[in-house]
């Protein structure tokens, strides 16, 4: 068990843990609503939010043979944000491994969506951009990926998008991090 969970359960140096905090939501009619009951409906909402994020992926397409799906959607989102960029990179920016960036930059390319060429700078490395008069096609597929996050981003306040934002990376450091307190 956590150092948190010990905590949380029996407060800080083994006596009894006081009631749990109350926080309100911004919305003034919400009940106060304790650490456990959001958590409660967290637990409840993740399994279909991400049913919903699989069903509404980026809708699969076939050009020149490759079969272009969420991965490469992810990459391509990158490149028409952050413009030209090397290998490494985009492999550090997705989190995947080079092989991986490689694999997916192969099928993207294949589909006349990016190219890579040699860096002036260091021939040994590569960028990638996207294809000359390919964006508007880049960005018409991935618009229709994003439009769900767009849709429930609108209803909330700038505070409110940057607090879900920043729960969301707390929340994927978590998942992905390696805790000697995962159950085995």
């Amino acid at each position: 068990m956590s150092r948190a969970k010990r905590e949380r359960k029996n407060g800080p140096g083994g006596s009894p843990a006081p009631p749990p905090r109350e926080e309100r939501f911004g919305d003034p009619g919400h009940e106060r609503e304790t650490f456990h009951d959001c958590l409660h409906k967290l637990v409840q909402l993740m399994p279909q939010v991400s049913r919903g994020l699989r069903r509404r992926q980026v809708p699969p397409i076939e050009v020149n043979d490759a079969g272009l799906g969420p991965r490469h959607g992810a990459a391509l989102s990158l490149l028409r944000e952050q413009g030209p960029m090397t290998v490494g990179c985009l492999a550090a920016a997705l989190g995947l491994t080079l092989g991986t960036v490689s694999g997916i930059l192969a099928d993207v390319e294949r589909a006349g969506f990016v190219e890579r060429s040699p860096d002036p700078a260091d021939r040994r490395r590569t960028i990638v951009t996207l294809a000359q008069g390919r964006s508007e096609a880049v960005g018409v597929w991935l618009e229709g990926a994003s439009a769900p996050m767009e849709r429930a981003l609108d209803k909330l306040s700038p505070e409110e998008r940057a607090t879900f934002v920043k729960a969301m990376t707390f929340l994927e450091a978590e998942l992905n991090s390696n805790r000697d307190d995962l159950p085995r």
